[in-house]
């Protein structure tokens, strides 16, 4: 968790970095939404992989193939909680019902939100990003970390 929450920090930081160097260069600025974009999807890969780390330290291995442990991770970090190996083996649309992909649209405007503070100016927006990268990843550990830790461990025959 610590190293997740370091590298997240370390994505803000870079991306308040290259906002101060927009704020240099101002046509640079329209950039600013791709920029936005690429922390986001940087910052919820890290993310997703803490959450499948943490599930095999605990011993709970995401059941399925590629594909379908994707999709378990991905609701898992929209929900903010570990997978639920009973929907585990259902398919994408089932999975991410209306309900869920409501939740994921959520959960993305929410994390993209945290992250304009990127924009700042100078190299405070570097610093506001690491900081609030850094503390909502560690929060989202501890939330998945205590989901896994209090249901019981389901044991296949």
């Amino acid at each position: 968790m610590r190293n997740a929450a370091l590298v997240t920090a370390g994505i803000g930081a870079a991306g308040g970095g290259v906002a101060a160097v927009e704020w240099a260069v101002t046509p640079a600025l329209l950039s600013a939404p791709v920029l936005l974009a690429a922390e986001t999807v940087a910052v919820v890969a890290v993310e997703m992989k803490l959450i499948g780390e943490l599930h095999e330290v605990y011993g709970r291995p995401v059941p399925g193939n590629g594909a379908q442990r994707a999709v378990a991770l991905l609701q898992a970090w929209a929900n903010g909680r570990g997978v639920n190996p009973i929907t585990a083996g259902v398919g994408i649309g089932a999975v991410l019902g209306t309900a869920a992909r409501k939740e994921l649209r959520d959960r993305l405007l929410r994390r993209f939100g945290r992250n304009l503070t990127t924009l700042g100016p100078l190299l405070t927006g570097a610093a506001v990003a690491g900081y609030l990268n850094r503390r909502a990843t560690r929060r989202l550990g501890e939330d998945v970390r205590r989901d896994l830790t209090r249901t019981p461990k389901i044991i296949e025959a």
